[in-house]
């Protein structure tokens, strides 16, 4: 066996790892009615709670809630892309081949509710992420052959060598669940509360209004800084950026709106924490009629003017994306805009035409979309996007929409031809960027149902170069070229994110991907 190297291999775009605080005077001070006592801090977002299984839960804000009540064997150090250990003693020792990783567990290791567990257990939540094959399932399916406690020791053997494999440990399926909250046999998204072994208790929830944490005495590591965290849900942005202005909440999650973002740049007593945020793009199902027609999805993809929209929906404040991955990333090109230029409405109509749409029988296009989920402009995007389709004169196109629970649920199963999703990477490679949407094995979970022999050859050979960046990166240029020509997804802008806080608030840390920890937030006495 050799140890792991821990610092060899990631490829990273430098914006990701740049973020920073940024305080902004005015005359105007932030409201000083603030009732909550130090041991309590109460953070607002316009997000909600979809599912809370991490063997099925698959949206950013579940995610946020389930890191900070859960942990794995690896996790990233706050703020940084680089790995520390979670309930793992060390890093583990892999196996001359690259495929057999063995963990030791750090010892006395406790559940929130006073439950122990070992190795025994840590192998079981693994293993019951692959059987319950929930949405996330492909991050363990598509690399683990197997996962087994031996001798106190958690063995996990890969069905192929990929040596950024601790980054996808470090991911949510891989935590390990309490089994007195969550069935082994079967998903269970809303238990009463969660004892797991993360450094909070969620102790109660209300979807749509607020979810209560409770620090957990049993934690492994550094107790968190403040006992109580509350999240309270809020309808839109202005209704958010208001209780953080007038102290009802200490800190201002997702979405501020431009507006409202920039009036709380001008306001004395509220800080901005600024990331590169997640990527918008539109899902074709392609099994369905609509979405698996190669014509429509060319026509859309020739319609699409992202300038258009992010000049006339999002005021200039994201950037045009053409590929799945983002600019910075290894092997990033702008492979939609090679193949179908900046917008062509002509050539757009010439495709809807080969799909059967005429002026006189003119195709109707649903596009769904979550009203609040990404932020208040997404309204005005759909609705650019609905001008540009219709321009072609052969289409009508329907907006349509859905609150988020019900939204993702039914967007992920294929219920929906074609519809608006954001994506945050799961670990820092530009595979999590196309994997996910694109390969056999797990494009299903994603509502895409899209199987491509080649894709999944490009894609088995960009795992196998991790430690050949030049030519991965050639691979990736090939793998986006076809990515383009089959519109496998279509991506339109990647965005930023902004966290606004109150003076007396310290700790305001998030990570690479966007992970939040409510434990190293303070607040002044």
């Amino acid at each position: 066996m050799k140890r792991f190297n821990w610092l060899l291999v990631l490829v990273l775009v430098a914006s990701a790892m740049s973020f920073g605080v940024v305080g902004a005077n005015s005359d105007v001070p932030a409201s000083e009615t603030v009732a909550q006592t130090a041991d309590t801090i109460i953070l607002g977002t316009t997000d909600s709670i979809s599912k809370l299984d991490p063997a099925d839960a698959y949206s950013y804000h579940d995610w946020e809630l389930l890191r900070n009540v859960s942990e794995g064997l690896l996790k990233l150090t706050p703020g940084t892309t680089d790995l520390e250990l979670g309930i793992a003693a060390d890093f583990p020792e892999v196996s001359e081949d690259g495929l057999t990783y063995t963990f030791t567990l750090k010892p006395d290791l406790m559940f929130a509710d006073g439950t122990p567990y070992g190795a025994e257990q840590v192998a079981a939540s693994i293993q019951r992420v692959i059987d319950l094959d929930g949405d996330p399932a492909w991050l363990v399916q598509a690399f683990v052959d197997s996962v087994e406690a031996v001798d106190g020791k958690v063995v996990i053997t890969l069905s192929e060598r990929f040596d950024l494999f601790p980054y996808v440990i470090a991911t949510v399926p891989y935590v390990v669940v309490n089994p007195n909250v969550y069935p082994m046999d079967e998903i269970s998204n809303f238990p009463d509360a969660i004892y797991g072994n993360g450094p909070y208790i969620l102790k109660e929830y209300v979807p749509e209004e607020q979810a209560v944490f409770e620090a957990n005495p049993y934690y492994h590591g550094e107790a968190a800084k403040t006992p109580n965290i509350i999240v309270r849900y809020y309808q839109d942005s202005p209704q958010m950026a208001l209780a953080l202005e007038t102290g009802e909440i200490d800190v201002a999650m997702r979405t501020l709106a431009f507006t409202e973002l920039q009036r709380l740049r001008e306001t004395e007593g509220i800080n901005i924490v600024s990331a590169p945020g997640r990527i918008i793009y539109i899902v074709f199902q392609h099994k369905s009629e609509i979405g698996g027609n190669i014509h429509i999805r060319k026509g859309f993809a020739y319609a699409i003017d992202r300038d258009e929209i992010v000049d006339r929906a999002l005021s200039g404040a994201v950037s045009p994306l053409y590929s799945m991955i983002p600019p910075g990333f290894l092997g990033a090109t702008e492979a939609f805009l090679d193949v179908y230029g900046f917008a062509d409405t002509d050539k757009a109509r010439e495709e809807f035409e080969q799909a059967g749409c005429s002026e006189d029988a003119k195709c109707s296009f649903d596009l769904w979309y979550p009203p609040e989920h990404y932020g208040d402009t997404m309204v005005d995007v759909v609705t650019v996007i609905k001008e540009q389709l219709e321009r072609t004169g052969v289409v009508e196109v329907n907006l349509q929409v859905a609150e988020w629970s019900t939204y993702i649920e039914a967007a992920t199963s294929g219920d929906y031809p074609i519809f608006m999703l954001g994506w945050f990477f799961d670990f820092a490679d530009s595979s999590n960027y196309i994997d996910p949407f694109a390969e056999c094995g797990g494009s299903d979970n994603m509502g895409v149902f899209y199987c491509n022999e080649q894709m999944d050859e490009y894609i088995k050979q960009a795992r196998a170069l991790v430690n050949n960046p030049e030519e991965r990166a050639k691979v990736y240029a090939d793998l986006q070229q076809l990515y383009a020509e089959d519109v496998v997804t279509l991506p339109v802008y990647v965005g930023t994110e902004n966290y606004a806080y109150r003076d007396d608030i310290s700790g305001v840390v998030f990570g690479s991907s966007l992970e939040f920890h409510f434990d190293l937030l303070e607040k002044a006495e």
